[in-house]
């Protein structure tokens, strides 16, 4: 927001800047009265409100007269506040002139999401769905918390973040920024602990870094919350969600568990060479280590020694010093097999 104009900020508490860049301090309302008349014209987005229902609204157990009375102080006293001139009255009723207001950027950011939503340029939706949050820093506020025109906003602005939040969650799943997406989930069924879609973006984030327990976690707190709540059980949708993510994980464990098989096989299958070559050099007490580095790993693997020597049988020729390249490298791959995962 700029100045030049009057910006008014009306998630959270009302904050009201003047057109010349001055802050309006809480005191200078007089009334809370006035607070939510300037509210309730500013979350119109410039429509005429009808004088009927701002009377309805804000003094309900007042005759008309009074009540129109009440309302016109309260009109002079936001004109002196703003220190303009900005009120405009109409045949259909009045409004607010031209201000910046959060409320109104939100929506049209949150609009934007939509449409770039269905375009699938989800890019686009991660970041004006992040502009779109850092203006929602509460709900919209009002004094008398009984006004039912700002509890209306109130509750549509909810509904208008919780598709916002979804549609971001669904976007950072398939940039694969699941931190983001993990976030943005979490939002979500902080509004509404039963929506679903919020619990499969959440699960598709933690399954996407990799942390399945925290998915399946995710999983169990819907389920939990439907059964209490509700009493019935997550959707068919849901459900297949928790399954593909489980024969996922599984086909992965899987593909891990045959590379450390494969790698632990070619490291066998070299020492055990080099173990060979030691013994037909001459250098039985490298050709030993060797083979016990070989036995060691295999039987960490099961896997099958080829060879038919096996440790404490080294055939022993000459005993002397074995050369610098043989000792060094049979004692880095018997350190190696150690940084080879076990399997099973």
């Amino acid at each position: 927001m700029t100045s030049n104009q009057v910006e008014i900020r009306l998630f959270g508490s009302l904050r009201v800047r003047r057109a010349d860049g001055t802050d309006v301090e809480p005191h200078e309302w007089s009334t809370g009265k006035t607070a939510d008349l300037l509210r309730l014209l500013a979350v119109s987005g410039g429509k005429p409100v009808p004088v009927d229902t701002i009377l309805e609204a804000l003094w309900p157990r007042v005759d008309r007269t009074r009540g129109s009375a009440s309302l016109r102080t309260a009109l002079c006293q936001i004109r002196r506040v703003l220190r303009a001139d900005c009120i405009t009255r109409h045949y259909e009723g009045m409004s607010l002139g031209p201000a910046l207001v959060d409320v109104a950027t939100f929506a049209r950011l949150a609009g934007d999401c939509r449409k770039l939503a269905g375009q699938e340029r989800w890019a686009d939706v991660v970041a004006l769905a992040q502009q779109a949050e850092a203006l929602y820093v509460g709900d919209l506020g009002a004094h008398d918390p009984s006004v039912d025109l700002l509890d209306a906003q109130r509750t549509a602005l909810r509904e208008v973040r919780l598709q916002l939040l979804l549609d971001a969650a669904d976007a950072s799943v398939a940039l694969q920024r699941y931190d983001d997406g993990v976030d943005f989930a979490r939002r979500a069924i902080g509004i509404d602990s039963f929506s679903e879609r919020a619990y499969r973006a959440l699960i598709r984030s933690h399954a996407g870094a990799g942390e399945i327990h925290r998915a399946m976690e995710a999983y169990d707190r819907c389920r939990a919350a439907l059964a209490e709540e509700l009493g019935v059980e997550p959707a068919p949708q849901t459900r297949a969600l928790r399954r593909q993510v489980l024969e996922e994980s599984s086909a992965q464990s899987e593909q891990t568990i045959a590379a450390a098989m494969t790698e632990a096989s070619q490291r066998v299958s070299l020492l055990e060479l080099i173990a060979q070559v030691a013994a037909d050099a001459g250098h039985p007490v490298e050709a030993e280590e060797a083979y016990r580095a070989a036995h060691t790993l295999a039987r960490r693997h099961g896997l099958s020694i080829v060879s038919q020597a096996s440790p404490g049988k080294v055939p022993a020729r000459r005993v002397t010093p074995g050369p610098l390249g043989i000792r060094d490298l049979v004692r880095e791959l018997n350190r190696e097999l150690h940084r080879v995962p076990a399997v099973g």
